[in-house]
């Protein structure tokens, strides 16, 4: 009983008052932790806001829609009228954009848009090469085809870096006819330059030479070959449509079949001018050589593709 008054008296007596002086000392510590607080929001505000500077402007919805609308030209997707297939060439354009936004580095960025910046043909060239290899490797959009996807890809990341350079997007979205630099985006894809590693496992996987000689040498001729042809393909589609549409063409074309043939002569032309085979007789040479030209545009090259590039060319005559 004893224990139990000594605790009930403990519960209700008055808590003792503080002396005026800790009073004062804990509303000032008070008022300190409370300035603090406020201090250290406005400097994350601040921080926050200062951030949101550093973001980079998104490419203007209009110079979207006009990128995409240059791409639909070459794209055909069966079921889909013209609107249909704007719409959804435009959502895949955007979310590749707004990839490239998100991680290119902000003195890249200026220089799309910025007349008095530029990034070098040959640095520009090579990061033009890598977005497209990462973005094929990343991007999985399952409403298109693979080689609709490439296209676009390809297309998309070409005509954004090739405004880092003398021709801004602005002046290339501008432009009423098809330029031969567009043309020349298309044709590369349907040739598939875009990725030359797979173009050479698959050109060496499926040539068939049928010439008396012993197996590693016909390996070692082949993998010397494919390797030519892939390092002449860009000059030779660069020549083909100088030839035909530049400012100074020397071939008259009024068919898609008549530049195909054009092509087809100067990747020959080419590949015998880069490619020297030691130790070969020249008609087994000039057989090789043949033999591969005609498997890589039966089973690599997508001659529509080809073909829808060239007509817009034609059509801009």
């Amino acid at each position: 009983m004893a224990g139990r008054r000594l605790l009930q008296s403990a519960f209700h007596a008055a808590l003792p008052l503080a002396a005026p002086g800790e009073v004062s000392r804990f509303l000032t510590g008070a008022s300190l932790v409370v300035g603090c607080g406020l201090a250290c929001a406005v400097e994350l505000s601040k921080s926050s806001s200062s951030c949101r500077g550093w973001a980079r402007d998104p490419l203007p919805q209009q110079s979207i829609v006009a990128l995409s609308a240059l791409i639909n030209e070459a794209v055909d997707i069966p079921g889909m009228n013209e609107d249909e297939e704007m719409e959804i060439i435009q959502s895949a354009v955007e979310r590749i954009v707004t990839e490239m936004e998100n991680f290119m580095p902000q003195s890249y960025w200026d220089r799309i848009m910025r007349a008095d910046k530029t990034v070098p043909d040959a640095q520009r060239e090579l990061m033009q090469s890598r977005l497209i290899q990462h973005f094929q490797q990343s991007l999985h959009l399952p409403y298109l085809t693979e080689s609709d996807q490439r296209l676009i890809v390809h297309a998309t990341v070409a005509i954004v870096s090739d405004a880092m350079g003398d021709s801004k997007l602005d002046d290339i979205l501008a432009q009423d006819a098809t330029s031969v630099s567009l043309a020349a985006i298309f044709v590369r894809e349907a040739m598939g330059i875009d990725n030359v590693d797979a173009l050479r496992r698959e050109v060496s996987e499926i040539i068939d030479l049928p010439v008396p000689l012993p197996e590693p040498v016909v390996k070692w001729v082949i993998g010397k070959g494919v390797s030519a042809l892939v390092g002449i393909l860009n000059e030779a589609v660069d020549v083909s449509l100088a030839e035909c549409f530049g400012k100074s063409a020397s071939r008259q074309v009024t068919s898609t079949a008549d530049f195909q043939e054009v092509l087809r002569v100067n990747v020959v032309a080419l590949l015998h001018r880069s490619m020297t085979v030691f130790l070969l007789p020249a008609f087994v040479e000039e057989f090789f050589i043949s033999k591969v030209v005609e498997t890589y545009f039966k089973f690599c090259v997508t001659t529509s593709r080809i073909d829808t590039a060239v007509a817009m060319l034609l059509k801009a005559k």
